[in-house]
């Protein structure tokens, strides 16, 4: 079983890792950006930006209550935060949808599909190592 400093320290490095990720990435579309101005990348990465480091804090915040009362739910917290994430993403898009409107919407959609699955990785990489550690765990006792 986890104990409570496992916790703390797995919630600490998905949130740092999170920031990490995010900065890269922005740091990619700001790269892309100076290089061909006409593809209007800003706004569609501050959106995402703003997305990715909403999830990563609520994520790392829920995992920390869900770890605390049990690690047998971390398997039911990674399937549910990644069909959270999923439907969090189409409401986004569908709003980015609306306000831009059809003809802005592909910078939109480029930016954000790209930050999801970069990390769509990290969530799952990320569970399967402290999952894995769990059952390490319980193995040895």
């Amino acid at each position: 079983m986890l104990n409570t400093r496992d916790v703390e320290k797995a919630c600490r490095r998905y949130f740092v890792q999170g920031i990490l990720i995010t900065a890269f990435l922005s740091l990619i579309v700001v790269a892309l950006y100076m290089q061909f101005p006409e593809w209007n990348l800003i706004a569609p990465m501050i959106m995402t930006d703003i997305f990715s480091l909403t999830v990563c804090i609520a994520e790392a915040l829920v995992l920390r209550i869900v770890a605390k009362h049990g690690t047998e739910n971390l398997h039911n917290f990674f399937t549910a935060a990644t069909g959270l994430r999923m439907f969090l993403a189409l409401f986004t898009l569908t709003g980015c949808y609306l306000v831009e409107g059809r003809d802005a919407i592909l910078p939109y959609c480029v930016v954000f599909m790209s930050f999801y699955f970069v990390f769509l990785i990290h969530h799952s990489v990320f569970f399967t190592r402290v999952l894995n550690s769990h059952a390490k765990c319980d193995k040895e006792k």
